[in-house]
């Protein structure tokens, strides 16, 4: 399984590995993510994954600093895509 670490702080979200990903992938990309800072504290935190199409996944991490899920394969069959973070209660 490929794995990219993203970190969040506050409101920046970065990756901070260099692992190459590979396009029209399923099922074996996972986004780790750490989340860190006063206002992601006991709220539910969702990722936006959006293609170059700007169609949208929206994946539930939970409420841990620490999550994960697997990129949505509909992300890899572009050139590109975008990963968004936000929390609710």
């Amino acid at each position: 399984m490929i794995e990219i670490q993203l970190k969040a702080e506050n409101q920046r979200l970065k990756r901070t590995d260099k692992e190459p990903i590979v396009g029209y992938s399923k099922n074996i990309i996972k986004a780790k993510f750490t989340i860190e800072g006063d206002i992601w504290k006991d709220v539910d935190k969702f990722a936006i994954f959006t293609d170059a199409f700007d169609n949208k996944t929206t994946i539930h991490l939970g409420s841990e600093s620490n999550c994960n899920c697997i990129v949505p394969s509909s992300c890899l069959k572009t050139s590109f895509f975008k990963i968004t973070v936000y929390g609710g209660i």
